[in-house]
This record gives structure tokens, C-alpha cells and sequence, in this order.
């Protein structure tokens, strides 16, 4: 069985809301510092967008180079095999993080 990533369980949600996910896999912080995470949310959260892992221990080393380079960082457990965020959660999680995008592609919602 394939693994369920974070990117999963919420991409029909993010697709209702029209908000972009990027990833999983490999990211480069702009002083060159590489990462991986699970999932990234480029128009929401601090100024370069939001950097979610689902592993503290992979996030860690690299919390300091994340929030310097104007990202903000998040962690969620991995997902249950089929779990589904719906539209109204992760717009009330997204609006919380706050949008950091274009006025002109802000949602209602945010």
C-alpha cells in the first residue's frame, strides 16, 4: 500500500478552496539550506509561506534556517491512512496562519 502524505489528505480541500500545495520533497531555503518537507504552503503564513513536516525530528535542525528565511513552521502527525481534511478545517487552519499573497489573489476566506 502506498503511503498517505499530508498532501493527500488535503489536496481535494485545498483544490475546493483554490490554495496551493507544493510538495512533498526537496526545498531550498534562499541562504541554500536544503530541506524536505512534507508539505509547503507558499501564499500562506509567514512571508515566504508556511514549511509543514509531520516529523519533529526532521524539522528541528532546520527550525532556526526556516524561520530566518521568513517561512513559518508547522507540525502535523502523519495522517490516517484515508483521512481527509475537509474544506471548512483547513480554511479556518489557513485563515489562522493568515495569507501573506497577493491582495488580488486573496480568498473571501481568508
Amino acid at each position: 500500500m502506498t503511503e498517505w502524505r499530508l498532501i493527500d489528505a488535503w489536496a481535494d480541500a485545498a483544490r475546493s478552496l483554490d490554495v496551493t500545495l507544493c510538495g512533498p520533497g526537496p526545498f531550498t531555503l534562499k541562504d541554500g539550506t536544503p530541506i524536505a518537507p512534507d508539505l509547503r504552503v507558499p501564499d500562506f503564513g509567514n512571508l515566504r509561506g508556511a514549511i509543514v513536516f509531520t516529523d519533529p525530528a526532521a524539522a528541528e535542525p532546520h527550525r532556526a534556517a526556516i524561520l530566518a528565511a521568513a517561512h513559518s513552521l508547522h507540525i502535523f502527525p502523519p495522517p490516517e491512512p484515508g483521512h481527509m481534511i475537509t474544506a471548512p478545517a483547513l480554511a479556518k487552519l489557513l485563515a489562522d496562519w493568515g495569507w501573506n499573497g497577493s491582495e488580488k489573489g486573496r480568498p473571501e476566506w481568508a
